[in-house]
């Protein structure tokens, strides 16, 4: 089974009364009360019912030809020109969701150490 349509099974009436609400016109605010898992599990829901995606077709080969590249500082060049190619719309949206999973993985690497430090209390982290 791909990732991809996997749910959280935790929280399936959460993410729906999010959705909800957003769909509702709330604010985008009312995320800040979601947790972790139900953020994530809407952020994939929205970017499965895009009618276009977030790096457009038009922009997709020049992404993956950025990524070819072993020397770093040409691989961030010519991924530059990747995300001018985008429309601005999907800039932005590109730019909150690398900013979303920044933060995500921020607190799984936080509870990641908390749970190694709170069960193998005798490792020296």
């Amino acid at each position: 089974s791909s990732g991809i349509n996997a749910e959280w099974p935790l929280r399936p009436g959460e993410v729906n009364r999010f959705k909800d609400m957003i769909d509702n016109n709330a604010s985008a605010e009312v995320l800040n009360k979601a947790d972790l898992f139900v953020v994530c599990s809407l952020l994939k829901q929205y970017l499965r019912e895009l009618p276009m995606p977030v790096i457009t077709y038009d922009a997709y080969q020049a992404f993956m030809d950025a990524n070819k590249f072993e020397d770093h500082e040409e691989r961030v060049g010519e991924t530059k020109k990747a995300i001018r190619l985008l429309p601005h719309s999907h800039f932005h949206t590109l730019k909150a969701i690398i900013e979303h999973l920044s933060r995500s993985v921020s607190i799984l690497i936080s509870l990641h150490h908390t749970f190694v430090i709170t069960v193998f209390p005798f490792l020296d982290i």
